[in-house]
């Protein structure tokens, strides 16, 4: 919820309620994952020395999915990683289409690889997976935002 928020005093409100439930349970896999959410939102907007955040949230995905190799949540956030920090569009695709066998049709596997498809040049594959991840997820902002950016780069917004 607080993750949701896209702000920098929420941000640090969840990592700590991240770390006090992995304190509880050092294996709840998907705190793991949440955290490294959070890391790397804190590393994007500058809220926290940028290498140092992205090292530590993908220790974090890392360990997500050491202890739970399936979850999904792992598996988008090391697809962030390779996608924005690493530059490899090929092996985050890769990420996503494992997301979307382990879960079909999840809407944030579909509005990321989207934004791949965007960032590639890919411009209607895009609208049309962001058409997909709407059909799961209607009221996502950040979907609406990403199909309304694509569509303003092809001079379709009146």
């Amino acid at each position: 919820y607080l993750l949701e928020h896209l702000d920098r005093e929420d941000t640090a409100t969840a990592i700590e309620h991240l770390e006090r439930a992995l304190e509880l349970d050092p294996r709840f896999a998907l705190a793991w994952a949440q955290l490294g959410e959070a890391r790397y939102r804190q590393a994007g907007y500058g809220w926290a020395p940028l290498e140092d955040a992205r090292q530590r949230a993908r220790e974090a995905r890392e360990r997500a999915l050491t202890i739970e190799p399936e979850l999904v949540e792992g598996h988008l956030g090391m697809a962030a990683s390779r996608h924005y920090d690493e530059r490899d569009h090929e092996g985050a695709e890769a990420l996503l289409r494992k997301v979307l066998e382990l879960a079909p049709g999840d809407a944030r596997a579909l509005r990321f690889s989207g934004v791949i498809a965007m960032h590639t040049g890919r411009l209607e594959e895009a609208i049309w997976l962001y058409h997909r991840a709407l059909e799961r997820d209607p009221l996502s902002a950040r979907t609406h935002h990403s199909l309304a950016w694509s569509l303003h780069c092809l001079g379709r917004v009146q």
